[in-house]
C-alpha cells in the first residue's frame, strides 16, 4: 500500500516501479526476491495542486487499473461511524497467498475467441491520435492513447470479470465493463479538449460508442 504515490519523490517511485516490474528489490548490491502474490494499491490524490513530480506516461502504463472511489454511501458511513473507536475490528481470513496464487492460474486460462482479441485491438487502436483510420475527433482531443500494455490489461481484466461471473469464456461485455479502469490513465486529453471539458472517460465513452463489436466469426 503506498499512500500519495504522487508526493513521492522521484528514486522513491523508480524504486517502487522497478520491484513492481521485476519482482525483486535490490540493496548494497544484493538482489532479493519479492513473496509471491506481489500486488501494489496505490493511492493519489486529484486534488492536490502542488504536483511536483509529474507521472510519466510509461510510469502510469505500469499500473493495471485506475479506480475512483467516490464517497461512501449513507448506510455505508453510518457503519463507519458506529465502528470508530467502539471495539477492535475483527479482520475475517480470505484466502491465503497460495489460494491466491491458484486463483492467478485459473484466470489465465480462461478462453478467449478472437473476435474478443479483434475488439480489443480495434478499441485501443482507435485511441491513438495519428494512427492508420483513426477519427478526426481522436486526433483533436487525444494527445497520447493506449500502448499495447493497454490492450494486455484488458484481457487479463475481462478475464477476472468473467472468472467472477462463474464463466470459462470471455465475452466482449467482459471488455466493455473494465475499459475504464484500464484506459482512465493511459489516454490524455489534448489542451483543447481538457479546456472543453473533456476527461479521459468522456473519451473512452466515445469510443466504446464509436469501434464496432465484431461477431465471433471476425
Amino acid at each position: 500500500m503506498v499512500e500519495e504515490i504522487d508526493q513521492a519523490p522521484p528514486k522513491t517511485r523508480i524504486a517502487l516501479l522497478d520491484a513492481m516490474q521485476t519482482g525483486s528489490v535490490t540493496v548494497g548490491g544484493q538482489t532479493y526476491r519479492l513473496p509471491e502474490p506481489f500486488h501494489v494499491v496505490a493511492t493519489l490524490n486529484p486534488n492536490n495542486p502542488n504536483d511536483a513530480y509529474p507521472f510519466t506516461n510509461a510510469q502510469l502504463d505500469q499500473f493495471l487499473f485506475h479506480l475512483r472511489l467516490n464517497y461512501p454511501s449513507r448506510a455505508d458511513e453510518i457503519q463507519i461511524m458506529k465502528a470508530s473507536g467502539s471495539t477492535r475490528a475483527e479482520l475475517t481470513h480470505v484466502a491465503d497467498a497460495r489460494q491466491i496464487a491458484a486463483f492467478q492460474q485459473v484466470v489465465r486460462r480462461m478462453l478467449v475467441g478472437d473476435h474478443v482479441f479483434a475488439y480489443v485491438a480495434d478499441l485501443v487502436r482507435a485511441s491513438r491520435p495519428k494512427e492508420a483510420g483513426a477519427a478526426k475527433w481522436v486526433n483533436d482531443w487525444v494527445n497520447w492513447g493506449a500502448g499495447p500494455r493497454a490492450s494486455q490489461s484488458l484481457i487479463l481484466s475481462a478475464k477476472t470479470w468473467a472468472a467472477m461471473a462463474g464463466r470459462v469464456h470471455v465475452t466482449t461485455d467482459d471488455i466493455r465493463a473494465s475499459v475504464l479502469s484500464v484506459l482512465r490513465h493511459r489516454i490524455k486529453p489534448t489542451p483543447r479538449a481538457e479546456a472543453d471539458g473533456l476527461t479521459p472517460d468522456a473519451i473512452i465513452k466515445k469510443l466504446i460508442d464509436s469501434v464496432p463489436v465484431p461477431t465471433k466469426r471476425a
